[in-house]
């Protein structure tokens, strides 16, 4: 999931780059004023991820849990924090898509509104997949949930200082569309670890150091 997240941020950190770049290098050519509209899809993709947490992030692993429990009363031993990963399902589809789209509206210049819709998709998937990852560690290290909450934030931090120090070149050598293609790619195999975790993510738990089991 994190593989996913830092992906994303080579566009949502340097976006602005790439816009405000000149038509002959592979940009826009944005002005001013442009950059800081086209960053409102930023905070749109923003909201819609918020929203698709507020209304899925609780609602989709209980259905779950009823479904297969047959029932509608939560017995604290057979909750299991592996049903909060199906939420991850619609952001990782969004993901590559719109890490695709950004990045094949770069390499050829479409319009500048499939560029946007790109950036809004991108955003909506990155800022989907986080409260989903955090909630699913704390639940699996409920005694544990600060170190859990500082590992995350410096992965994040890590990830978004890495992103400038490669995408440069990277985008020099292929250019932009094979760049966010290629990443978009990378995010699918990426979420094998996930599904990984749905099926056998109990079992994985119980192989862990002892204390740390949830």
């Amino acid at each position: 999931m994190m593989v996913d997240f830092g992906f994303a941020s080579m566009a949502i950190i340097l976006g602005v780059t790439f816009v405000e770049a000149p038509r002959d290098e592979g940009g826009y050519a944005m002005s001013k004023i442009s950059m800081a509209s086209f960053t409102l899809t930023q905070a749109i993709g923003t909201a819609l991820a918020e929203l698709y947490g507020h209304f899925i992030s609780d609602r989709l692993p209980l259905y779950l849990f009823h479904r297969k429990s047959k029932s509608q009363d939560i017995e604290p031993t057979e909750w299991r924090p592996e049903y909060r990963l199906h939420c991850l399902w619609v952001p990782v589809i969004m993901l590559p898509i719109g890490l695709g789209l950004f990045g094949a509206s770069l390499e050829y210049h479409y319009h500048w509104v499939l560029l946007a819709l790109g950036f809004l998709l991108l955003t909506f998937g990155a800022i989907s997949l986080l409260p989903v990852a955090m909630t699913y560690l704390c639940e699996c290290f409920p005694n544990h949930v600060s170190e859990v909450s500082a590992g995350m934030g410096v992965w994040r931090l890590i990830l978004g200082v890495l992103s400038a120090v490669f995408i440069a070149p990277w985008n020099d050598r292929v250019g932009p569309g094979w760049l966010f293609g290629t990443a978009g790619l990378i995010t699918l195999p990426a979420f094998g670890g996930v599904i990984v975790l749905m099926v056998w993510g109990r079992q994985v738990r119980q192989m862990g150091i002892r204390r740390l089991r949830s």
